[in-house]
């Protein structure tokens, strides 16, 4: 038996009574600290231990970056959704976490601190804004605090409800009580920290007007009547704080004084369009104004996260006929964020800048693709084979094309799949020449492309895609035509 705040005396009789051992808090519960105090940081000892020993344990594997981000966002994900749930975590947790993650992500262990190529932050937004998907560990924990919010409103048969209610919203609104009341316990606090978040979500549909108190609930599109009409509103108006609706509903109108300022005049408007009924007061959650039957916490969390602007190019590179390790490296290219010899000197390091796929320019990452005439000729060469001469071999002027171009879905994806495909293998190459000295013809770097991009039509093909034979059949055309094409355009290049 656990408890808490009862007396000795109380503890006796409880004990006698059902013949239970009186043990201590905290305990572990399927993983989980339990304790009657503020969770601190010492207490998740346990999740940054486990987080780290998953982290460890795929060290010694030959991942991609891809295969390290498939990872986090799965596996960690999950272990950190899991707390979350159940804690509010600490900010310096959920930092810890960040870091191990970070490190594994961009080194392959844990215990490099620094050298992400990428902040976090930025990882942790959307595909559509720009990051890599993974969800903000912050968000996501207020999210889950959200739902606390939403069953105190829509699960009365809750025993964790009846006992707030009890407690402490018996005599006042949710709304009104002070978040730094030393009274309450430290997780109340938390969740009553958040409520200005939850405001957008929660309306009340008058009935009654029994249950609804007049200044703080959500009954009007105003919101909270003491933040629309000020701090002197209660005074104003001569209407008490603990008012309900109700008390100002006198069966046939309002007995509202006479409105004396623009935002008194407004809500005397609204409230002649609305009159009490028989029937209860009933809590509405809404999500950009669509009433909502149960809780959704991604929907929620959509709303409450960080948002940036959506990136144009975020079609161009997240779609089902792609390659994660291709996707990966040109997301890194797309944000420019790729140690090129131009960067580097940049950051201080003695390097020459000259392209060591050609030998005749600064490397850059437009130079690499596509001015340099090594990846000019595979990229040329992709063209050729999937009947798409017009497109653009400079960087910026491809992707526009990519967002305009009329070509059939198929087409284009596979267009998608070459170009993604051709950075990959371009980088590889580079990175060759560089830590190796180990140097591989065009022709045998265009060959790694069309393989793998065939492969993963196969793979789209045997998985039931749709999309995967349209796409197989643009891969499909006989390679020594295009050879015989490609080395015609050569000659008459040259």
């Amino acid at each position: 038996m656990f408890c808490q705040g009862l007396s000795r005396d109380s503890l006796d009789r409880i004990k006698v009574l059902f013949n239970l051992r009186v043990s201590s808090l905290p305990i572990r519960y399927l993983g989980l600290p339990l304790s009657s105090k503020q969770l601190s940081v010492a207490d998740c000892d346990h999740l940054i231990v486990l987080i780290k020993k998953k982290l460890d344990s795929w060290t010694n594997n030959f991942l991609s970056l891809a295969g390290r981000l498939s990872l986090i966002s799965s596996v960690i994900s999950g272990i950190i959704g899991f707390w979350s749930s159940a804690f509010i975590l600490p900010r310096k947790v959920i930092k810890k976490i960040n870091s191990l993650s970070s490190s594994f992500l961009w080194h392959g262990k844990t215990g490099s601190a620094f050298g992400a190529k990428v902040a976090w932050s930025s990882l942790s937004l959307p595909k559509g804004e720009g990051g890599l998907g993974i969800k903000d560990a912050v968000s996501w924990n207020n999210a889950c605090v959200m739902k606390l919010i939403w069953l105190l409103f829509f699960q009365a048969d809750s025993i964790w409800v009846a006992w707030i209610r009890r407690r402490y919203l018996s005599k006042s609104s949710f709304w009104a009580l002070n978040d730094r009341n030393p009274s309450f316990s430290w997780m109340f606090r938390k969740i009553l920290k958040l409520r200005s978040k939850a405001f957008q979500f929660l309306s009340i549909k008058i009935g009654r007007g029994e249950s609804t108190f007049f200044w703080w609930d959500p009954w009007t599109p105003f919101g909270s009547l003491h933040a629309f009409l000020g701090d002197d509103g209660p005074s104003r108006l001569g209407i008490p704080l603990t008012a309900t609706v109700s008390d100002l509903w006198c069966g046939s109108g309002w007995s509202l004084p006479p409105a004396r300022t623009e935002r008194q005049v407004l809500l005397h408007t609204y409230l002649l369009s609305l009159r009490c009924s028989a029937s209860a007061d009933i809590p509405v959650w809404s999500i950009r104004g669509s009433p909502q039957r149960s809780f959704s916490l991604r929907a929620v969390w959509n709303e409450i996260r960080p948002t940036h602007p959506e990136v144009l190019w975020a079609s161009l590179l997240w779609h089902k006929a792609g390659i994660a390790r291709h996707q990966a490296i040109t997301w890194l290219f797309l944000l420019n964020r790729t140690p090129t010899l131009d960067r580097m000197i940049g950051w201080g390091y003695k390097v020459e800048g000259t392209c060591l796929l050609c030998s005749l320019d600064l490397e850059t990452r437009d130079h690499l693709f596509f001015r340099c005439p090594f990846s000019a000729a595979i990229w040329r060469r992709i063209k050729l084979l999937l009947h798409a001469p017009m497109a653009p071999m400079e960087w910026n002027h491809l992707l526009s094309w990519f967002n305009v171009t009329l070509l059939d879905s198929s087409k284009k994806l596979a267009m998608l799949q070459g170009w993604q495909g051709a950075i990959y293998e371009i980088w590889r190459e580079r990175n060759r020449r560089l830590h190796n000295g180990v140097t591989l013809p065009y022709g045998r770097v265009f060959n790694l492309i069309f393989s793998s991009t065939k492969d993963k039509c196969r793979a789209m093909v045997l998985l039931g895609s749709s999309r995967g034979d349209p796409i197989f059949h643009q891969w499909s055309h006989p390679l020594f035509l295009v050879d015989l094409f490609f080395s015609f355009f050569l000659i008459s290049w040259l």
